[in-house]
């Protein structure tokens, strides 16, 4: 049997599992004795009983690129999901941020988090600013009206820059045999970036910038800045300039014009207008810190001609 990026092993009748693996990471196996799915990632190897029966919280990711955190920094937006949080339809954060939704309240260390969004799968929430000076964070989940609760513990980090990347065009839907623009492109199939041109057009392989123009990307756990954020607020227009020095990876020429809170979003979210190169076109790959700490996703892929 084969998927995209897993195969399994069956013994020849079908009844049972006798090897698995992702391809083309971690190695997975069935142990059938102790009814566990052993998988090693690198360094531990790591047992999961099938006959466990989940937990209100699945899994808990970035808001921003989706992907999978063990350390939060303070005003990092999270996205947790599960199997069931809630009954009935999704519930949007309106006007401002209240730290309880539908029934739903998260808490981090007893600091309740604001939450933007609650759905029966997934809801959207910001780490408090308050666990700034805390070692790890107690993460509890309590729902009322599934009279469940669930927790995690994460460990906190002064600063985890992430870029919001463009979620909704996976790399693999990135058609680069037709619809673009760029002649003799080279992709290495670089994360794709929430990415404005300068006259506010989304940044596509269809739509490249123009080299030398300004394109606009958003970052976010950047954890407290200078003046000190306030949980759950609201940015303000014009939006707080950046304190904290963007620097660029291998060497590239690009420079930021302008880096301030997004107003009107949530606290903890940055826009960062970036002048490109004037020599370089194609799939750019682009890498940024902050304050000597790399964007968590680097080679972010801007469109260039």
């Amino acid at each position: 049997m084969h998927a995209t990026n897993f195969k399994t092993r069956l013994n020849l009748d079908g009844s049972a599992v006798t090897g698995a693996r992702i391809v083309p990471a971690n190695v997975l196996a069935y142990d059938p004795v102790m009814r566990t799915l052993l998988a090693w990632t690198g360094v531990e190897l790591i047992s999961f009983d099938l006959s466990a029966p989940p937990t209100p919280i699945a899994c808990i990711l970035d808001a921003a690129d989706l992907r999978p955190v063990t350390a939060i920094a303070p005003g990092e937006l999270l996205s947790i999901y599960g199997a069931r949080f809630v009954n009935g339809m999704a519930w949007q954060a309106c006007g401002s941020f209240a730290t309880s939704l539908s029934g739903i309240t998260v808490t981090l260390n007893g600091v309740p988090s604001p939450l933007l969004y609650v759905s029966p799968q997934q809801i959207n929430a910001q780490a408090p600013y308050e666990i700034a000076s805390q070692a790890q964070a107690i993460m509890t989940l309590t729902s009322s009206h599934m009279n469940e609760s669930d927790s995690r513990t994460l460990a906190v980090t002064a600063r985890n820059p992430v870029a919001f990347l463009d979620t909704a065009t996976p790399l693999a839907s990135v058609d680069l045999s037709s619809n673009c623009r760029l002649d003799g492109l080279i992709y290495e199939g670089g994360p794709l970036p929430l990415a404005f041109n300068s006259d506010g057009s989304r940044n596509t392989c269809s739509n490249p910038a123009a080299t030398g123009s300004v394109v606009r990307i958003f970052l976010a756990g950047l954890g407290v800045t200078v003046p000190a954020p306030v949980t759950g607020s609201i940015n303000p227009s014009p939006g707080t300039p950046l304190n904290v020095p963007i620097t660029f990876g291998n060497g590239m020429p690009a420079t930021v014009v302008s880096a301030i809170a997004l107003p009107g979003s949530i606290s903890g979210v940055w826009q960062v207008d970036v002048r490109m190169p004037g020599n370089e076109a194609g799939a750019v790959a682009v890498s940024l810190s902050v304050g000597s700490v790399p964007v968590r996703d680097t080679n972010l892929t801007i469109w260039m001609r």
